[in-house]
């Protein structure tokens, strides 16, 4: 990466958090491939617990990836809910200054609070959606899968089965608790991001009683799937 990209993306991160008040979670106080910034609002979940909201920021050698986030203290988890990104309007002829600007303009927006209160609300929908033990499994490896994360199932399911909540949302948690033991940055991300987008679009009670085992459902032995953080 660029040290005067790298430095333009550091100093709107430092300023953006300084102005909110938040934290900006990052080794060493450098600039990583991926930051974390919590915001100072804690949202209420259930009487004996709270959840706060924040920002993911993952940054590339030409664009910049920008989501809100919402991280479960009680229980070491954190999802990254659906983001944007700078694509390709980030081009070689935009000044630092341009960079600046509409990296600033995404962190705003991934900012409103509406997004953290609509993730709160469909995880106390999911809170309430039972499951058992092998609609669990079907459900978990079909979506692994699909979301080619599917070498990373035995271990969320681990973290599940270990876990007291039977529920669709302790399913979902289970994989931002699995996230959080990761250190590779890029897997972490896609790891979080797939525990987001499985919170804010879940599969709907009918796909989940029909689901079925059948040979395409369980990946290959010995094929490991390439991980993609950002597909759509």
């Amino acid at each position: 990466m660029d040290n005067a990209w790298s430095q333009t993306i550091a100093d709107v991160l430092q300023t953006f958090a300084h102005d909110q008040q938040a934290t900006l979670r990052s080794s060493r106080g450098e600039l990583r491939k991926a930051d974390w910034l919590l915001m100072p609002d804690v949202h209420p979940f259930s009487r004996n617990e709270a959840m706060k909201g924040g920002i993911a920021v993952y940054t590339t050698d030409s664009y910049v990836r920008v989501a809100p986030y919402l991280t479960r203290p009680s229980c070491n988890a954190s999802f990254i809910l659906p983001g944007m990104d700078t694509g390709t309007r980030l081009t070689p002829e935009l000044t630092l200054k341009d960079v600046a600007c509409e990296l600033r303009s995404l962190l705003e927006r991934a900012a409103e609070p509406d997004r953290v209160i609509q993730a709160m609300a469909m995880a106390k929908r999911l809170d309430t959606r039972t499951l058992s033990a092998t609609t669990a499994t079907l459900t978990l490896a079909r979506e692994a899968r699909l979301a080619n994360l599917a070498d990373h199932f035995p271990r969320i399911l681990n973290v599940y089965l270990n876990g007291s909540s039977r529920t669709l949302l302790g399913l979902v948690t289970a994989i931002g608790r699995m996230a959080g033991t990761v250190q590779d940055t890029r897997l972490r991300w896609s790891l979080e991001e797939f525990g987001g987008r499985w919170m804010m679009h879940p599969p709907e009670a009918h796909e989940i009683r029909t689901i079925q085992f059948d040979e395409g459902l369980w990946p290959e032995p010995h094929m490991r799937s390439e991980s993609r953080p950002f597909a759509k």
